[in-house]
């Protein structure tokens, strides 16, 4: 058996096509991310995606209580999904979550959820 491990971009922030041109409101996890964990000021720039789009560049231009504005550069055209499909038995619903969070920063192209049989 082989494993594969990719090197694939990491804190790629995810728009859709209509937020790209509107104010990212101070309570969106996306805020949280961009301002505590990337730690990003005005006049700087982030990794920026639209789903199922572009990629590029997001440079915030205004930054306040209210929310966050930026402009986004497209750089390419977005990486495809990896042709990789899971088959996952059920888990538990907070192991689940991190699950999907995992293999969604990934890539991974489909998820499937089965149950899961315990012989006994």
């Amino acid at each position: 058996m082989r494993f594969f491990i990719y090197n694939y971009a990491m804190n790629i922030v995810l728009f859709d096509e209509n937020e790209i041109s509107s104010v990212l409101p101070s309570d969106d996890e996306r805020f949280l991310h961009i301002t505590e964990i990337l730690h990003k000021k005005v006049g700087e720039t982030f990794s920026a995606g639209i789903i199922g789009g572009q990629a590029g560049q997001a440079k915030i231009e205004k930054l306040d209580k209210n929310g966050l504005s930026f402009s986004f550069e497209p750089l390419s055209d977005g990486k495809n999904l990896f042709p990789l499909t899971m088959i996952i038995g059920f888990p538990r619903p907070i192991q689940l979550r991190r699950i999907f969070r995992d293999l969604a920063g990934l890539g991974v192209e489909k998820i499937l959820l089965c149950p899961a049989i315990v012989l006994v």
